[in-house]
């Protein structure tokens, strides 16, 4: 072995070494200190969140993928705005997304969001099933799954899976929010007065069907990552089902144990016979059209 060879050789091990260490730290980060709020639309998501982060050693740094929530303009946390600024320092890592190249820029991007956090907290990052696309390498059947999950499930990040078993009310809610403006309610806003509104009928059974696919779909792909799943119902139903609950999630995440669990946020939209004013057409068409999958769960 010459001199240049055995020069190299032992930059080649110094190399590896401290890729080696590298990786060790960003797998301790990824798996220690952050927590991935799994969810789909009108789950109640705001709802889990405020009673984990109200008295715990947690921040979330909300839907970092809805650019209405998150503002890339403003927010360093933004996903957008930190793919933005990636792609101009290192257009290489953004140009040619393969599962190599899309694990070190979550990598970057996780050490990046755990930079803007008080390094004694936990960091939860809420994802809705809609986000999931943003995440993905170049080349994904629709069926296949999502490359997030597997980067998750390497990275051993615990995985909070919060779904909705009516699907009806959750794509109602959605479409009346739509229609309101009203997203979410504090415990402190004054009660109003809901108008009935009409619904698409078919719309309505078209999405619910589809998100009872996607229920199913992330159901099936989220064996071999560390998940927790919690639902909608339990956390809306009696208070000693929902401290039960939120007991267990505190569990799951290495959080200390706590006899309360307040919120600032409350149930948004009435009961659906309240406020849909074509509810019994609605219902009509979901029996007809929805296969027998879809119920509604009276809260």
């Amino acid at each position: 072995m010459t001199e240049q060879d055995g020069s190299q050789f032992l930059n080649n091990r110094m190399n590896a070494t401290e890729d080696k260490a590298r990786l060790a730290e960003v797998e301790h980060m990824a798996s220690q200190r952050f927590v991935i709020l799994l969810s789909h639309e009108r789950s109640g998501s705001h709802y889990l969140v405020d009673m984990l982060t109200s008295q715990s050693p947690i921040a979330s740094l909300d839907e970092i993928c809805n650019f209405n929530s998150v503002n890339p303009d403003k927010s360093r946390a933004s996903f957008f705005r930190f793919q933005h600024e990636t792609g101009i320092r290192d257009s290489e890592l953004m140009l040619r997304p393969n599962a190599e190249t899309r694990t070190r820029f979550m990598d970057l991007y996780l050490r990046h969001l755990a930079g803007l956090v008080d390094g004694q907290k936990k960091i939860l990052l809420d994802i809705k099933y809609g986000h999931v696309h943003n995440f993905e390498i170049g080349w994904c059947p629709s069926e296949r799954r999502p490359f997030l999950l597997d980067y998750l499930e390497r990275r051993n990040v615990p995985v909070v899976h919060l779904t909705r078993a009516d699907s009806i009310a959750a794509v109602a809610s959605s479409m009346i929010a739509e229609k309101t403006g009203v997203w979410h309610r504090r415990n402190s806003d004054a009660e109003e007065v809901v108008a009935k509104v009409p619904l698409p009928t078919l719309k309505v059974a078209y999405e619910a069907l589809a998100l009872e696919r996607e229920k199913d779909n992330f159901f099936g792909w989220l064996p071999g990552c560390r998940f927790f799943n919690v639902g909608y119902e339990q956390l809306a139903g009696p208070e000693t089902v929902r401290s039960a609950i939120m007991t267990r999630v505190c569990s799951f995440l290495g959080l200390p144990d706590r006899t309360e669990f307040p919120s600032r946020h409350s149930k948004v939209t009435p009961p659906l016979g309240n406020v849909v004013q074509n509810f019994d057409e609605v219902m009509r068409v979901v029996r007809l059209f929805g296969g027998g999958r879809l119920r509604m769960v009276h809260m």
